[in-house]
C-alpha cells in the first residue's frame, strides 16, 4: 500500500478524515501568537522578523513592515512603514515609523505618522508623538504625549532629511548603513538623538 493510499477508503475514493488527522492539521495552519500580532499589527502583510537573538547596534532602516523581537540600540527609521515591537522586543532608540505597535520595552521616544499603539505587555520610558496614540490598560509608560499634527509632520521631515544625510555620507547604502553593527552578544550602545524633539527627560 502506498502512502496515498493510506487517506483512501472504499467510499467512493474520498479521503477518511480521522480526529488526528484535524488536529494536525490545526497545528500546520495555526499561526504562532507572535506571528498572529505582526499580521495583524501590518494588516496581514507580512513582515520583515528581527529575531530574539539578534542585537542590533546603530541606525536602522528599510523600506518594508518589520517585527523586532531582538535588541536595538541606537535609532529605526521607517517613515513609510509599519513597526511592531514584540513581546521579546527590547530597544533603547529614537523610533520613526508610519504606524508603531508596542508589546516589548522601549527606552526612547517613538514618532509615528499615523498613529502609536501601546499594548498591555508594554513598557516604555521616552516621549509619544503621533496624530493618534491609543494606551491599553495596564500598559507602563513614563513620559509626554504630543498629539499635534505639525508638530509631528515637522518631526517626521526632519528624520527623513537627516536619514538621507546619513546615506549619502556612507555612500548610498541604505540597506546596510556602515555605522550598524549586528552582533550576538548582549552590547550596547547609547541610543543616538539626531533629530528635532529628541527626549525630553523622560
Amino acid at each position: 500500500m502506498s502512502m496515498f493510499d493510506l487517506g483512501k477508503r472504499g467510499d467512493g475514493g474520498k479521503p477518511a478524515t480521522s480526529q488526528e488527522d484535524v488536529k494536525m492539521q490545526d497545528r500546520e495552519t495555526t499561526a504562532t501568537p507572535a506571528a498572529q500580532g505582526s499580521s495583524q499589527a501590518t494588516g496581514g502583510r507580512g513582515a520583515a522578523v528581527i529575531g530574539p537573538s539578534i542585537h542590533i547596534e546603530g541606525t536602522l532602516r528599510g523600506g518594508e513592515d518589520l517585527v523586532i523581537e531582538g535588541q536595538i540600540s541606537g535609532r529605526v527609521h521607517l517613515p513609510e512603514n509599519s513597526l511592531t515591537i514584540g513581546p521579546k522586543g527590547r530597544l533603547k532608540a529614537e523610533v520613526y515609523a508610519h504606524t508603531v505597535y508596542v508589546e516589548g520595552s522601549v527606552d526612547g521616544d517613538l514618532y509615528g505618522a499615523d498613529r502609536i499603539v501601546i499594548r498591555k505587555s508594554a513598557e516604555i520610558r521616552g516621549n509619544l508623538m503621533a496624530p493618534r496614540v491609543a494606551l491599553e490598560e495596564g500598559a507602563r509608560f513614563k513620559g509626554a504625549i504630543e498629539m499635534d499634527s505639525k508638530s509631528v509632520e515637522s518631526a517626521m521631515n526632519k528624520a527623513k532629511q537627516a536619514s538621507a544625510a546619513e546615506t549619502s555620507a556612507s555612500g548610498g547604502g541604505a540597506a546596510a548603513p556602515a555605522e550598524t553593527k549586528t552582533t550576538g552578544s548582549g552590547s550596547q550602545a547609547k541610543p543616538t538623538a539626531e533629530a528635532a524633539g529628541g527626549k525630553g527627560g523622560a
